[in-house]
């Protein structure tokens, strides 16, 4: 039962797959803190991915905001990622 739960999950590695509309509806429904907590430790490539879905302008805030959150602890960077 557990593997078909999480089978189905979607993780943070798959807002790389997502379509940049996709990606900014979750960035709209998602605290903000919460979207920079879980991209702190994103890999590369989904940053890209949020990145390449927002206007210029989001992209440098949230940019600005990943420099700040260097603190963050792991547990907070997992629940995030949730």
């Amino acid at each position: 039962v557990l593997k078909k739960v999480q089978d189905k999950m979607v993780t943070l590695d798959d807002l790389a797959f997502l379509t940049p509309q996709s990606i900014q509806i979750l960035l709209r429904e998602v605290d903000h803190k919460d979207v920079i907590a879980a991209l702190n430790k994103a890999s590369p490539e989904v940053k890209e991915a949020v990145y390449q879905s927002v206007p210029e302008r989001k992209r440098q805030i949230i940019e600005e905001d990943l420099a700040h959150a260097r603190g963050l602890s792991p547990l907070e960077i997992e629940g995030a990622q949730k």
